[in-house]
């Protein structure tokens, strides 16, 4: 396994452990992310300590691709770089925390700012990291950057009433005082829907339901519905609750229970409830796993095209399709031979029909 080259850009002789990262990243943290990164930290000290994932695995207990999961948390939160010779991970690189940045040489006068700004002014600009376990790395980017509001917009909130209930009101749902990192993230969010408090407040009360209260996880749902164009509460209402549904009777069609899915899965997803209903979309799961005996987005998703362009629009009209397939296998029944070479694992007659020209060929008829 490649030995892991672990840099540092926070200069000390002990651990310090930030005050915003208590606050911040602690309590959503998975458990053996956060001893991962602890460890690092501590790793850091010493130069001569040579990391590889599978030391780490078998330090925590842990599989490979759980390491890579957990360093590729951290990544996403902005506290490190992974770098990859080929398929291995070969170097780390971790950056300073909120109050570490802000204790670092610089103008008196600079004033303080947000806890990623460091990752996009040190680390090298990079296309995202493709990690395994479907987990991907995604570098900040100056123009996202640039639509964080600045100190004066943010101060103007000071003097906004309903910005003030807003705060009183994340402070009740969260149990705790109100950081400034979580000031930021609530005042862009407040401006970024026209100061709307109705959606703030219901912006609040998801993350904390899908227990995901980090200023990180809140911000990128906001910019997910932004893009969706969903600009009102009840559009935003609407759409959570449908795809809330539809996304938890996939996972359980398919048998995920013990991750997320990846935002490829959800890209997925958010494509089949725009032309079809829960049933046929649940259909195409149970047929998925029938055939495959394993969860496959890819082979659904062209089963679902398949049935898209044959204009399946009802449970009905899959078993007009199956009918019609049952009756042209009978028809026109397949060689018994199999031109495959045969052994001990294949000693089966191979099939090859076309499921798509027969959809293709049942609207034609």
């Amino acid at each position: 396994m490649k030995k892991i080259s672990l840099r540092t850009r926070v200069s000390r002789k002990y651990l310090e452990i930030p005050v915003d990262f208590i606050d911040e990243y602690m309590p959503q943290a998975p458990e053996g992310a956060l001893k991962l990164y602890l460890y690092l930290q501590r790793c850091s000290l010493d130069p001569s300590i040579l990391l590889s994932v599978s030391d780490m695995a078998d330090l925590f207990d842990v599989t490979p691709k759980s390491v890579i999961r957990s360093l590729s948390y951290w990544e996403d939160c902005g506290l490190l770089s992974l770098e990859y010779d080929g398929d291995e991970l070969s170097d780390i690189t971790l950056y300073p925390m909120k109050e570490q940045a802000e204790t670092q040489e610089k103008p008196a006068a600079a004033p303080p700012q947000p806890l990623y700004q460091p990752q996009v002014q040190e680390a090298p600009v990079s296309e995202s990291i493709s990690t395994p376990g479907n987990i991907h790395a995604l570098p900040i980017r100056n123009e996202e950057v640039k639509k964080e509001p600045n100190a004066a917009e943010l101060g103007d909130l000071d003097q906004d009433e309903q910005f003030t209930e807003i705060l009183e009101l994340a402070q009740i749902y969260l149990k705790k005082p109100v950081t400034s990192i979580m000031r930021e993230t609530l005042g862009y969010c407040y401006l970024l829907f026209g100061r709307d408090v109705d959606i703030i407040t219901f912006l609040l009360e998801y993350c904390i339901e899908q227990k995901h209260s980090s200023v990180h996880y809140m911000r990128a749902v906001a910019d997910g519905w932004k893009e969706e164009g969903l600009s009102t509460l009840p559009e935003i209402r609407a759409q959570m609750a449908s795809r809330s549904k539809v996304v938890t009777s996939i996972q359980k069609a398919f048998g995920i229970r013990d991750r997320s899915l990846a935002r490829t899965e959800l890209d997925y997803i958010a494509g089949w409830n725009r032309d079809f209903d829960l049933p046929i979309i649940l259909e195409a799961c149970d047929r998925t796993i029938r055939n495959l005996h394993s969860p496959s987005f890819d082979y659904a998703n062209r089963i679902l095209s398949d049935w898209k362009e044959a204009k399946v629009r009802t449970m009905e009209d899959i078993r007009a399709l199956d009918l019609q397939h049952a009756k042209k296998e009978k028809k026109d029944p397949k060689p018994a031979g199999n031109t495959g070479s045969r052994n001990a694992f294949k000693n089966f007659t191979e099939r090859n029909d076309d499921y798509s020209d027969l959809i293709k060929n049942y609207y034609e008829s």
